[in-house]
């Protein structure tokens, strides 16, 4: 009788934890969030010679739509899924919008399963992320946890990358040798309201790996950054190096940032951007990345909001050398925002590049674009 007594105990709680259980899986798919958005973007770029398929005349104008949807929690456990669909409205020449959207129709923006409580933070999938040296789309694992107070813990690996935004349809490509992917680790640590540092690392299997750190001032109305960063290449001759240093300075509702980059002198900064980076503020910079020599920057940014207006100046030059010879070249970039409702917004940006006649494979640059989003 007691066992009889112990399998029916156990049969009715088991039943009941079940119940329980679906009933809390329900109401997190009920809680669940639908969001989007409905954009039209505009680009033109105009050389002052066609060089190659980079360096060429284009204009053209694509529509999109995105939607995700996102779970409620569920005992720490959630879920999303995205995707965004694209048509080209105008091209001035056919093929002009493949530059930033090849043939794509619609693309997976997001599709992963997260778990969060108070030391971690996980996501396995599809997900939009921004850190240093790797960004964009990724399909990847990523791992933050706070083990301590003040102390984050980075571990991230993806085995492709893309863009899938309103002005980017670059479906994900493999970015390690042999699928190994790209191994990504970072510690943070928080000293105060002033003061923080990391120390990372990335390794891209018999590609590269990436060491460096940074630290960051921040008291309030100035502060500014230095970053250092060596790569040990298994892809090129030599090993790469960068040295970052910007200061900042707000006053009368606007903020100035003076900011410098140095790269080695054999290849640059090597691979360390193969997979994306947070250092380069320009919309072209393409200089910055020399990877036949050194490259030098130095430039000043202005921004300012006010009124639903957001508005940004950004002049710099970079020195660059490439076998030995010695080049330069400026950019100038602009860009403006404006919500024109509370779920319409505008983004604009110009950009003029000024660049060295002696160097041939570049030419001067002009480039204007706009898109509007109406998010719901």
């Amino acid at each position: 009788m007691n066992s009889k007594l112990s399998l029916l105990v156990s049969v009715v709680v088991l039943g009941a934890s079940t119940t329980v259980c679906a009933g809390e899986l329900e109401e997190a798919f009920k809680a669940g969030t639908v969001s989007g958005d409905v954009s039209i973007t505009f680009e033109s770029r105009s050389q002052d010679q066609e060089i190659n398929a980079y360096y060429s005349d284009t204009a053209y104008s694509v529509g999109s739509v995105g939607l995700e949807y996102k779970t409620g929690d569920f005992r720490g456990f959630s879920a999303a899924f995205g995707a965004r669909g694209y048509r080209p409205l105008w091209e001035d020449e056919s093929g002009d919008a493949k530059e930033r959207f090849n043939d794509n129709d619609i693309l997976i923006s997001n599709a992963y399963v997260a778990f969060d409580n108070n030391i971690f933070h996980v996501k396995a999938g599809r997900q939009q992320l921004f850190t240093d040296w790797i960004k964009r789309t990724l399909d990847a694992v990523s791992v933050y946890a706070n083990p301590v107070e003040n102390l984050e813990v980075e571990v991230l690996w993806a085995n492709k990358i893309g863009r899938v935004d309103n002005r980017n349809a670059i479906d994900s490509y493999d970015t390690g040798i042999d699928d190994k992917g790209v191994y990504k680790y970072a510690l943070a640590y928080t000293f105060n309201d002033m003061f923080n540092a990391k120390v990372f690392g990335k390794t891209v299997p018999d590609h590269h790996d990436l060491y460096g750190g940074l630290v960051n001032v921040d008291a309030g109305n100035f502060g500014g950054r230095v970053q250092y960063i060596e790569t040990s290449e298994e892809v090129l001759a030599d090993d790469g190096e960068m040295l970052e240093v910007k200061a900042y300075a707000k006053f009368a509702g606007a903020t100035a940032t003076l900011g410098y980059i140095k790269t080695g002198d054999d290849v640059g900064w090597g691979s360390a951007a193969a997979h994306g980076e947070l250092v380069v503020p320009f919309e072209e910079g393409d200089q910055v990345y020399n990877t036949a020599g050194s490259s030098e920057t130095t430039y000043l940014m202005l921004s300012r909001s006010f009124s639903g207006v957001s508005l940004t100046a950004l002049y710099g030059i970079t020195d660059y050398e490439k076998a030995n010879v010695g080049y330069d070249k400026s950019e100038l970039d602009i860009w403006a925002g404006y919500d024109i409702t509370k779920n319409l917004n505008m983004a604009v940006g110009f950009t003029v590049t000024d660049e060295d006649t002696k160097d041939v494979a570049t030419t001067d640059l002009t480039q204007l674009n706009a898109t509007f989003a109406y998010k719901f």
